[in-house]
């Protein structure tokens, strides 16, 4: 009786073993890229999409070929390094590739955000290079206007786009690896333009009004700066908060008062 029975748990384990073999999906042999690789921006799609086990849906009208250029010895490419290469060769032919209802699919460039998540920029710091998202940045002590035309030589000439929401914000659509980019440049102007509060003394023989007169009409223009001018004694004193430029201004100003 016990041989019966351990006859029969070793069938059911082989057939077990069968199922499973049959069950499981073979894996995709390893790709390597050596010297100069042509492809049709088709058979680059299905190639990534053999490679990854992802959906892509790339539009049929695009069949223009790309090149690729790897060392001789060759070089075995990620997931994330064959998206890339995919993403770079839809942006020649000014389309992207954004998250479809299932996988992924691709777009014309202009038309990329709208397709593109809305990420926070934590979201987009951590996301891989060749993924484009929407994020909307908060500014508070930089000058909206000068740091869009500074951004734009980084933004990508096809499908990537800087909005400014009012004076605080801005609204970046891009792939992640130029986003990242972005962000760096934003942080260096914001630390640049971080608000400074500095007191300095109005020549003699001014009263307040006068003071008063001459800063506000400059800085009335130039968001979050904050003027207090104070008598004391016979003298006026004058305190500036703002970005340095703004310093540099006042003491422009004040200089030229004592003409």
């Amino acid at each position: 009786m016990r041989r019966i029975v351990a006859v029969v748990a070793l069938l059911a384990c082989a057939v077990f073993a069968m199922l499973a073999a049959q069950d499981k999906k073979p894996e995709p042999e390893v790709l390597t890229f050596r010297g100069v690789v042509n492809l049709n921006v088709q058979e680059l799609s299905a190639l990534v999409q053999n490679q990854t086990g992802e959906t892509i849906s790339i539009d049929e009208q695009l069949g223009g070929e790309i090149t690729h250029l790897s060392p001789r010895e060759g070089t075995v490419l990620d997931e994330d390094e064959l998206f890339m290469v995919l993403q770079l060769a839809l942006e020649e032919f000014r389309n992207v590739l954004v998250p479809a209802e299932e996988g992924w699919k691709s777009v014309p460039a202009d038309e990329a955000h709208q397709h593109a998540p809305k990420l926070t920029r934590a979201e987009a710091e951590a996301s891989s290079d060749w993924k484009w998202a929407n994020v909307r940045i908060e500014l508070e002590n930089a000058d909206v206007k000068s740091l869009t035309n500074a951004l734009l030589t980084i933004c990508s000439g096809r499908g990537g786009r800087i909005t400014t929401d009012g004076e605080h914000a801005i609204e970046l659509c891009d792939r992640a690896d130029r986003l990242r980019e972005m962000f760096k440049l934003i942080d260096n102007v914001v630390e640049h333009d971080a608000p400074l509060e500095k007191t300095y003394v109005a020549p003699a023989g001014l009263t307040d009004q006068d003071v008063i007169l001459a800063l506000n009409h400059l800085f009335t223009r130039i968001p979050g700066t904050i003027v207090s001018v104070n008598v004391i004694g016979d003298g006026v004193s004058v305190t500036v908060k703002g970005a340095p430029r703004v310093q540099a201004l006042a003491v422009q100003v004040i200089d030229a008062l004592k003409e």
